[in-house]
């Protein structure tokens, strides 16, 4: 075999290498899957009280909002795959809605929009550590505001 045939044969074997490794890439990140959990809570500005129910996220609330009573008025579930959207009710009329834009190790990438009288008040992208938390204010309802912890997890 001479060192031109050697040459082409090598880059052959090479090629047919990274495509097999290419083809179980592509599927794995087809198969991404994200469990989301968003407790909704009211913040009643001046308060104290904290919804025991609330008790893992607290320090949180208390870092990203002013001094607030917390009460927890629902948790929602969302099971969702790559570019899945799954919407939800919000109390006071308003509609959460979360879709899943993509995973990297360690963290999802999600786009979160809520609509409140028939207004988009939110629609943006966040990267959340799996297993992470984040806190974002909502709309008005009642005395106070909604809040939401958005928690992911999952392959």
């Amino acid at each position: 075999m001479t060192l031109r045939n050697k040459s082409i044969s090598i880059f052959t074997s090479m090629a047919l290498a990274v495509s097999l490794f290419a083809v179980p890439t592509a599927i794995a990140q087809e198969s991404v899957s994200a469990q989301i959990s968003v407790i909704v809570a009211l913040a009643i500005p001046g308060g104290d009280k904290v919804d025991p129910r609330l008790s893992a996220i607290e320090s949180e609330l208390n870092n990203t909002f002013r001094k607030s009573s917390y009460e927890q008025l629902e948790e929602m579930r969302f099971d969702l795959a790559s570019q899945q959207i799954e919407s939800r009710p919000l109390p006071g009329g308003g509609e959460l809605g979360v879709q899943l834009v993509g995973a990297d190790p360690g963290r999802f990438t999600l786009n979160v929009t809520i609509i409140s009288n028939g207004t988009q008040v939110l629609n943006t992208n966040f990267t959340i550590a799996r297993g992470g938390t984040i806190i974002v204010g909502g709309p008005s309802y009642k005395e106070g505001n909604l809040v939401l912890a958005i928690k992911a997890s999952g392959k």
